[in-house]
């Protein structure tokens, strides 16, 4: 993972920005100070489980719309080498 370019393609998107709008639940852009990432967990997290957690929550959510025939939550991440 050290000194690789972030490859955008293998996410299915184009831009950093739709990048970050996967991890939205993680993830912000701060208003204040510039295009700053900033993290929505707090610093002193007991357990890193919350990520399971959200991802099974996102994970449900896309099935539940998929199941309503809602096509624009399909994930198009791809594998490296394909």
């Amino acid at each position: 993972y050290y000194k690789k370019a972030l490859n955008l393609k293998l996410f299915g998107v184009e831009s950093v920005l739709e990048l970050l709008a996967l991890i939205r639940d993680t993830m912000v852009i701060a208003k204040r100070g510039g295009r700053v990432i900033r993290p929505l967990v707090p610093d002193d997290i007991e357990s890193f489980g919350i990520f399971a957690m959200l991802t099974e929550d996102a994970r449900r959510e896309r099935v539940r719309r998929l199941d309503m025939g809602d096509e624009s939550v399909r994930l198009s991440v791809k594998e490296p080498g394909h």
